[in-house]
Order: C-alpha cells, then sequence, then structure tokens
C-alpha cells in the first residue's frame, strides 16, 4: 500500500499541469454579455419593428419598463457571474433589484393606464402565449449560454446563481420582445410575462441542481 500511494504521489506530480486562474467575474461577463447585447441589437434592427419603438421613445412609463428589463438582465447576469466565485457577498444577489423594481412598477401603471382607458373586459389566458413561447425559447439559449460560462465554479451558490442565471435570461428576453410586441402592456402581458419569468427561474434553478448531484 505504501509502494503504491508514492507511486501515485510521483505520477501525480509528474503529469500535474499548472491551473489557469479564472479571469475576474466582470472580465468573464463582458465576453459574454457584449456580444450578446451585440446580437440583440442587430436582431431587433433587422427583424423587429424599431420605429414602432422609436415612435414610443417619448412615453416615460413605456421606456421606463423598457430600460428597466434590460437593465435588470444585465444586473442579474452580472451578479450572477460574481455569486459564482466562492467567497463572494451574497449581497450580489440585490444588485438586480432596483431596476427590477422599476420594470414591475411600469409594467403595473401600464396595466392601470390600460384598464383606465378601455376598461375591465374579458381577457383570454392565451392571449399572449406568443409573447411566452417568445420569453422562454430566448431566455432559454442565453440561460444555456450563461450556465457554460459558470458551470466549473457554480457549486459554490448553486441555488442563487442559477435563479439569477433566470432572472437574467427571461428579462433579457422580454427587453428583446420589445421591438416585436406592440407598444404597451395589458394584464395578460404582464400575467404572462411574470410566468415566463417564474417558469425560467424555476427551470435553470432545478436544471443546475440536477447537474450536480452525482450519478
Amino acid at each position: 500500500m505504501r509502494e503504491h500511494t508514492e507511486t501515485l504521489i510521483e505520477r501525480l506530480s509528474r503529469e500535474a499541469e499548472p491551473v489557469k486562474p479564472l479571469s475576474p467575474p466582470m472580465l468573464r461577463a463582458a465576453s459574454l454579455l457584449i456580444p450578446l447585447l451585440g446580437l440583440m441589437t442587430a436582431i431587433a434592427m433587422w427583424i423587429g419593428q424599431a420605429d414602432g419603438l422609436i415612435s414610443h421613445l417619448h412615453d416615460p412609463i413605456f421606456m421606463s419598463a423598457t430600460i428597466g428589463s434590460l437593465l435588470t438582465g444585465v444586473c442579474a447576469f452580472v451578479a450572477a457571474l460574481n455569486l459564482s466565485i466562492p467567497g463572494r457577498s451574497a449581497a450580489w444577489a440585490w444588485l438586480p433589484i432596483p431596476p427590477a423594481a422599476v420594470w414591475l412598477s411600469a409594467n403595473a401603471l401600464q396595466c392601470v393606464n390600460h384598464i383606465a382607458t378601455i376598461g375591465l373586459h374579458d381577457f383570454s389566458p392565451f392571449a399572449s402565449a406568443d409573447c411566452f413561447v417568445f420569453i422562454m425559447m430566448t431566455g432559454t439559449a442565453i440561460a444555456v449560454a450563461t450556465y457554460l460560462l459558470v458551470r466549473n465554479t457554480i457549486a459554490a451558490n448553486t441555488l442563487s446563481v442559477t435563479a439569477l442565471i433566470g432572472l437574467s435570461a427571461a428579462t433579457l428576453g422580454m427587453a428583446l420582445l420589445t421591438f416585436f410586441h406592440p407598444p404597451g402592456t395589458n394584464p395578460v402581458d404582464f400575467l404572462t410575462h411574470l410566468t415566463a419569468t417564474i417558469a425560467l427561474v424555476l427551470f435553470m434553478v432545478t436544471a443546475g441542481r440536477g447537474a450536480l448531484e452525482p450519478n
């Protein structure tokens, strides 16, 4: 047994290679976030309805909802990468809260204005099904790309990191949806967006925990 242990140590010392340190979290975030935002901008400009969005730049509530969604996605993304590093402060999880509050408040106010203008009427719960599909499809792609970036260090704060990845993916998907969706949010739209966000967060939390379980 002694000889086997010594042989193992000699082999490991002979074959061991230097470990490449991880890049700083902000640099890693930028390496994916900048190309991602660039791709989203290109898609929005080439395929989306940019003119329709530009015509509503004067609406502060609409713009607050759009910018709030985008900033929530960016902040949740940065928070997820920082929390994926062991020893980082848990306070990073609060980073997306302020823009998320703006996003939620602006959307709620849009719903109030919608009801005040049109009134209460029968809404089909599936009226915004296309929005749900869009957010889930784009959000899943963003979430998977982000997960691959942090998968080697995610074990430290699995629940927080995966939840933030889901939140980031959903809200970035919603920001992109703005270019394909008629301006404004009605109650069904709002509930659909929230449902898609919750679904993506739960999906990422479940998938992240499952990936770490031993086979």
